[in-house]
């Protein structure tokens, strides 16, 4: 093979022994066995590629598989048999790499950091002022749509029964900045209250409608950018790094790794 896969964290639950190892060419997941070559198989790659999700602590309880890990965490989003039109995932017409991302609830939640899914960033405010420039929202550019508003299924700004009108940065706790569900895709943003740090009081966080997700690595270095972003970036302005001895200790050990919890099945993790 490709090398030892360290396997540790064993647990037995439901008759099968799990445990966290690496496959040799991506990071250390959750795989399962019943001591059979055949029977043993990665549960779930919830952290795709070398990095890996470290999984740690398993621990079973109550009918599920607990365990610590780090990971992309999409469970905010609409389910798709539950979403609208666009599966709760809308690509801008103005831009190909930019998405709507649809949130289940519709109040912001201001100390979450809500990920994108794998291979999207979520977008700070200076990101979305440089992606959505126009001043106007009286007409928009010929083929161009609004952000959500009537489309994929919505009634205005309604949809499975809750109105839903601001999309959020990773830093719109500080900023206070949204693009709003019923301007066209290349309106600017807009902010709560009247300056750049609005107070908390000022923070509008009824009628959430989910986040702006931009393709491919995240842009920019203030000092707004969610943990993740700033992790990177921290970094990769230092000559790059190796992710793997981050897993244990620096700048990627702060934070990240979350209480997770699985039935078995890669759709129940």
């Amino acid at each position: 093979g490709d090398g030892s896969g360290q396997p540790r964290f064993f647990e037995e639950y439901n008759g099968l022994l799990y445990f966290s190892a690496g496959d040799g060419k991506g990071g250390r997941e959750l795989w399962r066995t019943d001591g059979n070559m055949q029977g043993t198989a990665m549960v779930k790659d919830i952290f795709p590629g070398r990095r890996g999700s470290d999984p740690r602590y398993l621990t079973s309880h109550g009918g599920y598989l607990y365990f610590s890990a780090d990971g992309v965490d999409n469970t905010w989003m609409m389910r798709l048999e539950h979403s609208d039109e666009c599966g709760g995932w809308r690509q801008s017409t103005m831009n190909e790499n930019v998405y709507f991302a649809v949130s289940t609830s519709n109040v912001w939640d201001i100390d979450k950091d809500y990920d994108c899914p794998w291979g999207y960033h979520w977008a700070s405010t200076e990101e979305a002022e440089k992606l959505f420039t126009n001043n106007w929202d009286y007409g928009g550019i010929v083929g161009e749509g609004r952000v959500y508003y009537g489309q994929c299924g919505w009634s205005a700004y309604t949809f499975g029964g809750a109105s839903r009108k601001y999309f959020r940065f990773s830093d719109s706790r500080i900023t206070g900045a949204y693009k709003m569900a019923g301007h066209f895709d290349s309106t600017r943003t807009e902010r709560d209250g009247a300056t750049s740090r609005p107070t908390p009081g000022q923070l509008v966080t009824s009628d959430f409608a989910g986040i702006v997700c931009v393709a491919g690595e995240p842009q920019g270095s203030d000092d707004t950018l969610t943990y993740y972003d700033e992790c990177r970036y921290e970094h990769n302005k230092n000559g790059g790094v190796d992710y793997d001895s981050l897993t244990e200790s620096g700048c990627w050990a702060r934070g990240g790794r979350e209480l997770w919890r699985t039935d078995g099945t890669m759709d129940g993790t």
